[in-house]
């Protein structure tokens, strides 16, 4: 069973890479300067890359970032989680339930980890 929180670090990003991608498909034109590839950096942007974000750009290139960042912190736990049963390591199903409860609780059908 996942807890409540790494759902909701994994919803979260989920909503956030979305809305990041529908803001650069939909309103591109809102979120960055028009530049080709051929144009230069010090005519077009000023010498300053920073310039090709307009303010809706920053807030989509900010949203992509928090959701790689919550993402990575939802595979840290997934792979914190896999370790400890993989080691053997009791496991409790859920945050209320202590180690001790879930083991003595589980079935004959299902995994028994001591």
């Amino acid at each position: 069973m996942v807890p409540f929180t790494a759902k909701l670090l994994l919803q979260t990003s989920l909503g956030c890479i979305i809305t990041s991608c529908y803001m650069v498909q939909l309103f591109s034109s809102l979120c960055f300067t028009p530049h080709s590839l051929t144009d230069s950096i010090d005519d077009n942007l000023d010498g300053k890359v920073a310039n090709l974000f307009l303010p809706l750009g920053w807030v989509a290139g900010g949203l992509f970032c928090i959701s790689s960042m919550l993402l990575y912190l939802f595979q840290s736990w997934g792979q914190q989680k896999a370790h400890k049963l993989s080691s053997g390591v009791v496991v409790s199903a859920s945050p209320d339930e202590s180690p001790i409860d879930a083991a003595s609780t589980s079935d004959a059908s299902g995994p028994r980890y001591s």
